[in-house]
């Protein structure tokens, strides 16, 4: 049996379910630093010892791909809210 969602639910659980991974990024104290700092970025420019701490707390965190999966998730969030409005405003 398949049940029909409407629009406006369906952007609310995308929307919860952003709302929920984003927070437990902005959480881990450790990721926000390295985020902060611009880590893994072109403006990142740290003398070599501060990037070789930089680097193995981004190794026990898993930055990068955390760092891929929270822009993923940021992107898909401002996709949804676009086709929300969208959606309101047709």
């Amino acid at each position: 049996m398949t049940s029909m969602h409407s629009p406006h639910r369906d952007y609310d659980d995308i929307q919860k379910e952003c709302q929920e991974k984003l927070r437990a990024y902005n959480e881990n104290q450790a990721y926000v630093f390295l985020r902060n700092r611009g880590y893994g970025t072109d403006e990142y420019h740290y003398s070599l010892f501060q990037r070789w701490l930089d680097d193995m707390l981004a190794k026990r965190v898993n930055y990068r791909a955390n760092r891929q999966n929270e822009l993923m998730l940021l992107a898909m969030q401002a996709r949804n809210q676009a086709l929300a409005n969208e959606r309101a405003t047709s």
